[in-house]
C-alpha cells in the first residue's frame, strides 16, 4: 500500500512538471496522448532523472573559486583606491579647520565649495566603483552559468538523462536518493574542461 501511494505521488509529480514544461514551452501545444505517453513512460522506467547540488558545485569548481578570488582582489583594490582619496579629503578638510578661522571670508567660502566639490566627487567615486563591482559580479555568474549549462547539455549526450535536477540550500528538491547525485562527476568534467582552457 505504502508503495502505491508512493507510484502514485511520482507520477502525479512528473504528469505535473510535464504540463507545467508543455504550457510554457513554444512547441505545439499538448494533447492528451501525448501526456499519457510521457506519463506511461515515467512509469515505464523510461524517464530518468538525476540531480547536482549546487551548493557543493559552486564549492569545488575551479572557475567559482578563482571568479570569488578575483572579484574580492578587484573589491580590496576599489576600497584602498576609495580609502586613499577620502583620507586626502579628510586630512584638507582637517587643514582647512585649523587654517579657517584666520582666512579671510571670501577665501574660507573658496575653501568650502571646493571642499564640498570634493567630497561629492568622492561619493560619486564611491558609488561608481561600487557599481563596476557589482556589474563584474553579475557578469561572471552569468558566465558560470552558460559554462555549466552548456557542460551539461555535452554531459547529457552521452547520458540521455530525461530531466538533471538542482538541489542545494533553499532548492526546489528538498530530498534525493544519493544514487541519482551526479555532481562530483559534473565537477570532476567541469574542472577538466577548466583546466585545458587555462
Amino acid at each position: 500500500m505504502k508503495n502505491l501511494s508512493l507510484i502514485i505521488s511520482i507520477i502525479a509529480l512528473l504528469a505535473s512538471g510535464v504540463l507545467f514544461y508543455l504550457h510554457f514551452s513554444k512547441s505545439k501545444a499538448a494533447t492528451p496522448a501525448s501526456v499519457a505517453k510521457i506519463a506511461a513512460d515515467s512509469v515505464a522506467g523510461k524517464m530518468t532523472m538525476v540531480y547536482v547540488n549546487i551548493d557543493t558545485l559552486m564549492a569545488k569548481y575551479e572557475h567559482v573559486k578563482k571568479i570569488k578570488s578575483d572579484l574580492e582582489s578587484k573589491k580590496k583594490a576599489s576600497e584602498a583606491q576609495f580609502t586613499a582619496k577620502a583620507e586626502a579629503f579628510e586630512k584638507e578638510y582637517r587643514e582647512y579647520q585649523e587654517k579657517g578661522p584666520g582666512m579671510s571670508q571670501e577665501l574660507a567660502q573658496q575653501t568650502e565649495q571646493a571642499l564640498t566639490q570634493k567630497q561629492q566627487s568622492l561619493m560619486q567615486m564611491k558609488d561608481e566603483l561600487g557599481t563596476k563591482l557589482a556589474e563584474s559580479e553579475v557578469k561572471e555568474n552569468q558566465s558560470i552559468q552558460k559554462d555549466i549549462s552548456n557542460f551539461l547539455k555535452r554531459y547529457n549526450e552521452t547520458h540521455n538523462y530525461t530531466y538533471i535536477l538542482a538541489t542545494g540550500n533553499g532548492g526546489s528538491v528538498l530530498l534525493g536518493d544519493e544514487k541519482l547525485d551526479i555532481t562530483n562527476d559534473i565537477v570532476d568534467g567541469l574542472n577538466k574542461e577548466y583546466s585545458a582552457k587555462k
